[in-house]
């Protein structure tokens, strides 16, 4: 009887031990899953974010340049963001490639990708729209590195210099 209940008082503690080992992981659990949440919101914020950044290129285009063609590049579809080609006397001109960067600091890989993204899809010209430049450069549209990079609103005056016959000067071409 006394070794019974010995293996009973055993047969606790063992179960106490692991209750309580299971209890800490699902606290560990618990406060993982919890911390996972908090990341996918901020990454679904910092996409959309990205989308506005996107869509306000994209519309000022389209309402800017009725003429010409712009189409975005769908999300997790490889390339850049939207595609434009100017056309002249109903034909196309020339086209570019564009990546609309949403953010607070310049990342050097930026640049091959867009080069990568524009040997890809064979447009002319790869643009990089982005109020963060590289340390060092001014913001304002400039070549860097084989493509062109420019502040948001500078965009809607180079897509003019895409199509042939006069072009009108703007004060950071000369």
């Amino acid at each position: 009887m006394r070794r019974s209940r010995s293996v009973g008082h055993r047969a606790l503690q063992i179960e106490a031990k692991f209750s309580g080992a299971l209890t800490s992981k699902d606290q560990q659990i618990e406060s993982l899953t919890k911390k996972i949440g908090v990341l996918m919101r901020a990454a679904d914020q910092q996409q959309r974010i990205g989308d506005i950044g996107e869509l306000d290129v994209y519309n000022g285009l389209k309402l800017a340049y009725a003429q010409d063609t712009f189409e975005r590049v769908p999300k997790f579809q490889a390339g850049a963001d939207i595609t434009a080609t100017a056309m002249h006397n109903g034909k196309p001109a020339g086209s570019g490639l564009l990546e609309i960067k949403n953010v607070s600091a310049w990342r050097a890989d930026y640049v091959p990708k867009l080069l990568q993204d524009q040997l890809d899809g064979g447009n002319d010209i790869p643009v990089l729209v982005t109020a963060a430049f590289p340390p060092g450069l001014q913001p304002h549209p400039q070549v860097y590195k084989g493509i062109l990079i420019c502040p948001p609103g500078a965009v809607f005056f180079l897509h003019d210099h895409q199509r042939p016959g006069p072009q009108v000067a703007l004060p950071f071409t000369r």
